[in-house]
């Protein structure tokens, strides 16, 4: 007598899957967490937003503002009109669906340009329910970029 308990024994369904759907949400970049750039941001969010403005504080130069132009759950990209060293230490403050975000990060990259300068941040010991908040924004981005899954 056959085991009829087994997982084995269940004939395949013959599910056909959408091959490119793994492709086109797995990230580009290997990196740790997926990223929403600020144009999607601003589609997710309520209101007519223009931009994403950031509030930035270093030691060396002191309190200024600037853009976000991508977000993740793991860091920030964002352009400036001071230019930071790799490794700075800085504090962040940004309002995304009406939530005050208050963090420290780390400066991974620094890319100067003439007027400008944007810069990759890695943050340090974000507040959980901000970086669940973050992963439901590129969640529902990343959804939208998808469309219909069949």
């Amino acid at each position: 007598m056959a085991d009829e308990k087994s997982w084995n024994n269940i004939p395949s369904l013959n599910l056909e899957m959408d091959n490119d759907y793994e492709d086109r949400i797995k990230s580009k970049e290997g990196r740790r967490h997926e990223r929403t750039d600020a144009m999607a941001l601003k589609k997710l969010l309520p209101g007519n937003l223009t931009r994403l403005p950031v509030r930035v504080g270093t030691v060396a130069k002191g309190v200024f503002d600037g853009l976000i132009l991508d977000l993740s759950a793991s860091g920030m990209r964002i352009r400036i009109p001071k230019a930071l060293n790799k490794g700075e230490q800085v504090k962040v403050g940004f309002i995304i669906n009406q939530r005050t975000i208050m963090a420290k990060a780390t400066t991974r990259w620094v890319s100067i340009k003439q007027t400008f300068c944007d810069v990759g941040l890695q943050f340090e010991d974000l507040p959980p329910a901000d970086g669940e908040l973050i992963s439901q924004l590129t969640s529902a981005s990343m959804l939208s970029q998808v469309g219909n899954i069949k």
